[in-house]
C-alpha cells in the first residue's frame, strides 16, 4: 500500500489533481513472452522477457522472445500501452506466440502476456462508455471488463479455442455507475504450442480499449447579460432519479421578483432569442405553471415525474434518457424593448 503522501504525489503529477470525473488510485501493468524447445536426448532451449509497472505515470513496453532449436523454433511477443486523463482511460495490448516444428521430436512452446488493471473511484453518479475491440485467435483470448467489490459490470468477456480463427469482438456500450471503487482490466493471453509433428501453430490476441466518463448533468450554450448582471445560471437540486421523484431545476442570477418558465427538450441548440440565446430545440415541454423570482434572483420548480408532460407521452421523462432545461425570464429594465431573456441551458442523464 502506498503512503497518502505519495499517492497525491503521483496523481498531481499524472494532471489528477484537479480531476472532475475520477480519481485513480492505483495502475498495474505487466507484459511477459517465454519461448521453449525441447527435443530428443534432453535436449531444452529457453528464452523469456517481461516488464511491469506500479504507479501513474506514462507507460509503454514492449517485451520480446526468440528462440531457434535445432528440429524446432519458437517466437513470442507482448506489447502494452496505457494512458489514464482527467475523464478517460486508454489502453491497448498484444499478445501472440508462433511454434514452429522442423524435425520429429522436437516441441516448440511460445507463450505470452498482457494486462492493465487500473483501480478508479468515481465520486458522483457518472455515466461510462467502453468502445473498442478485443481479439483472440488459435490458442489465443482476450477479455475487458469493469467490476467493483461485491458487483461485477462485464463491459465485454471473449475467449476463442485452441485452433479457431481469429476472432474479433467489438464493444461499444454504455452505463451508469453509481459513486464508488471499480477496476477497468485488460487482458490477453497467448499460447503457440505444436506437438513433434510438423507444421506450424499461431496464437494471437490483443485489446484496444478507451473508458471515458461524463457527468450526468451539465451546463451548456451561453447565458447572455441582463439588466442585474451576467445573466441567468440554471441548475438543479435533489437527484435525478425517476423513483426517487425528488428533482428540481433552479435558476440564479435572475432580475428580483420577475416571472419566467422552466421547459425541456431533447435537443442542444444555441440561436438568438429575445435579450439571449434559446438552447433547447426539438418539441418543448413547458413547466407550467410559471414561477416568479425572488428577491435574490433565484427560481426554482419541481419536475414531477407523476403528472405533467414528464409523466407521459412525448416528454415522458424515463430512466436512461437524457433532456435539456432552460429558463425563460421576463426582464423589464433588459438590453432591449423584447423584455426577455434566457438562462444557459442543462442536459440531465435520469436514472432508475
Amino acid at each position: 500500500m502506498r503512503p497518502a503522501a505519495t499517492l497525491a504525489v503521483l496523481i498531481a503529477s499524472a494532471g489528477l489533481a484537479d480531476a472532475q470525473l475520477f480519481v485513480a488510485t492505483t495502475q498495474s501493468r505487466f507484459v511477459a513472452a517465454e519461448v521453449e524447445v525441447t527435443g530428443p536426448g534432453g535436449f531444452t532451449a529457453n528464452d523469456a522477457d517481461s516488464d511491469q509497472a506500479v504507479d501513474f505515470t506514462p507507460f509503454a513496453a514492449s517485451v520480446s522472445a526468440e528462440l531457434t532449436g535445432l528440429g524446432a523454433t519458437g517466437s513470442a511477443f507482448a506489447t502494452i500501452d496505457s494512458e489514464i486523463l482527467s475523464d478517460s482511460i486508454t489502453a491497448s495490448g498484444t499478445a501472440g506466440g508462433i511454434g514452429t516444428v522442423h524435425s520429429t521430436g522436437f516441441q516448440s512452446i511460445a507463450v505470452s502476456e498482457s494486462e492493465v488493471r487500473i483501480e478508479f473511484t468515481l465520486t458522483e453518479e457518472r455515466e461510462y462508455h467502453i468502445l473498442g475491440l478485443i481479439t483472440g485467435g488459435g490458442n489465443g483470448s482476450s477479455s475487458a471488463r469493469i467490476y467493483s467489490p461485491g458487483a461485477s459490470h462485464f463491459s465485454a468477456n471473449a475467449f476463442t479455442n485452441s485452433g479457431s480463427p481469429d476472432n474479433l469482438h467489438p464493444i461499444d456500450q454504455a452505463g451508469v455507475l453509481d459513486p464508488g471503487d471499480y477496476t477497468l482490466r485488460l487482458r490477453s493471453n497467448s499460447l503457440g504450442l505444436d506437438p513433434a509433428h510438423g507444421g506450424i501453430t499461431h496464437s494471437s490476441a490483443g485489446y484496444d480499449v478507451v473508458l471515458s466518463f461524463t457527468a450526468l448533468v451539465q451546463n451548456y450554450c451561453s447565458a447572455a447579460p441582463n439588466s442585474v448582471g451576467p445573466g441567468a445560471t440554471i441548475g438543479m437540486s435533489g437527484l435525478q432519479l425517476i423513483t426517487v421523484n425528488y428533482f428540481n431545476v433552479t435558476a440564479t442570477g435572475v432580475p428580483p421578483s420577475h416571472a419566467g418558465l422552466f421547459y425541456y427538450g431533447p435537443n442542444q441548440i444555441q440561436t438568438a432569442f429575445g435579450d439571449g440565446f434559446r438552447c433547447v430545440g426539438g418539441p418543448l415541454h413547458r413547466l407550467n405553471p410559471p414561477v416568479f423570482s425572488s428577491a435574490w434572483g433565484f427560481a426554482t420548480k419541481q419536475v414531477d415525474f407523476t403528472s405533467g408532460p414528464a409523466a407521459s407521452g412525448p416528454g415522458a421523462i424515463l430512466s436512461g434518457s437524457t433532456w435539456n432545461f432552460q429558463y425563460w425570464y421576463r426582464d423589464s429594465s433588459g438590453t432591449s424593448a423584447r423584455g426577455f431573456n434566457l438562462s444557459d441551458g442543462l442536459q440531465v442523464t435520469f436514472g432508475p
